[in-house]
């Protein structure tokens, strides 16, 4: 299965929704919560055995589009989400 088609299924959208909860349906960067809603993996299993829904929870980040395209950006260019935060918190 594809990681599209893991997005699909229904226990990634039950995972979705249980940490969407878990972050009260807020952005974990800006606090949005008016802007689509995503769901960030920090890390990944290097094999990419593991299915999207398959990770702990604290792996997994609720953050708006926005959030999750700069953060995506800033992960190609940098390798890292470290600075990302600190630089978006004071931004803010």
């Amino acid at each position: 299965m594809n990681y599209a088609d893991q997005l699909k299924s229904p226990l990634w959208q039950k995972k979705r929704l249980e940490i969407l909860e878990r972050d009260k349906f807020t952005c974990q960067i800006c606090l949005d919560t008016e802007t689509q809603l995503h769901i960030h993996h920090q890390s990944y299993d290097n094999t990419y055995q593991t299915k999207a829904w398959e990770y702990p929870n604290h792996v997994y980040k609720t953050l708006c589009s926005d959030c999750h395209k700069a953060i995506t950006d800033h992960l190609q260019e940098y390798g890292n989400d470290k600075e990302f935060n600190v630089l978006k918190v004071k931004n803010n």
